[in-house]
């Protein structure tokens, strides 16, 4: 977020006083700017609702990228034990196609599937104004808890020496609790736009010193201008794994 810089207390000309009277339209749009939320700045989508299906394309290493639909279930924003305090609930309900042809189990990155869950995607709670990640130590008084993930029909492919598990269904459990006059508490559902690593922007994102404007989460370019350089000699079309309608592939919502 840039910051507004601040201008001397008075001017002593009547030619300063001219020459600020013509800058003012420009100072007025540069200070509207650097006052606009980081969220509302880049564009991301509100559309976010309890029992509203969302779907997120996110990456399967080798393979593409696939859907996954999630709902919030069961949501519901109560006074907190704190005084000052109040505490959002929900359920994370997520659904997603098993099944993968022979032609795609041949193309899969085998060491990315080794004892994990395939169909990845993100939570994330943040803050309207930075569009930093809340969900670890922060000083807004956010507290954040994500139970852990109960899957069901699982799908086991096993490979040469792993076993690729795609679960059909995933519940998690997840609570907020922040201060009652805090109004910048968001929350998005977000996939990867990249299928092979996280970028430095994405961890320190994760660890709330990064704005979600400057992940590869929101922007693929971000991942594309550092792994291209070291894949695409080995991997012609390299950035083919890139989701390139990345600034769309994130739903979010209010909670107040």
């Amino acid at each position: 977020m840039k910051r507004m810089l601040k201008k001397s207390a008075c001017l002593l000309t009547a030619a300063a006083l001219s020459a600020t009277m013509v800058a003012l339209p420009a100072a007025a749009e540069e200070a509207h700017a650097a006052t606009t939320p980081h969220m509302r700045k880049i564009g991301v989508k509100f559309d976010l609702k309890k029992n509203k299906a969302v779907s997120i394309k996110t990456a399967w290493p080798g393979i593409g990228f696939r859907d996954v639909t999630v709902r919030i279930k069961n949501y519901k924003v109560t006074k907190a034990k704190k005084k000052g305090y109040k505490t959002a609930t929900f359920t994370l309900v997520t659904t997603q196609k098993t099944t993968l042809t022979k032609k795609q189990l041949a193309k899969t990155d085998i060491d990315a599937g080794v004892g994990t869950y395939w169909g990845s995607w993100w939570a994330s709670f943040v803050d309207l104004d930075t569009g930093k990640s809340l969900n670890g130590r922060n000083n807004l008084g956010v507290t954040v808890k994500f139970g852990k993930p109960k899957r069901t029909g699982v799908k086991k492919y096993k490979l040469d020496y792993v076993t690729l598990n795609i679960a059909s269904r995933c519940t998690q459990k997840v609570t907020v609790t922040f201060p009652s006059k805090y109004k910048g508490l968001c929350f998005g559902l977000f996939g990867d736009n990249c299928g092979f690593s996280e970028t430095p922007q994405d961890d320190s994102f994760h660890k709330g010193k990064t704005p979600f404007g400057k992940t590869s989460y929101y922007n693929w370019k971000v991942a594309n201008k550092l792994f291209e350089p070291m894949y695409e000699e080995y991997t012609p079309g390299y950035s083919q794994w890139f989701y390139k309608k990345s600034k769309t592939n994130s739903h979010w919502m209010r909670i107040k």
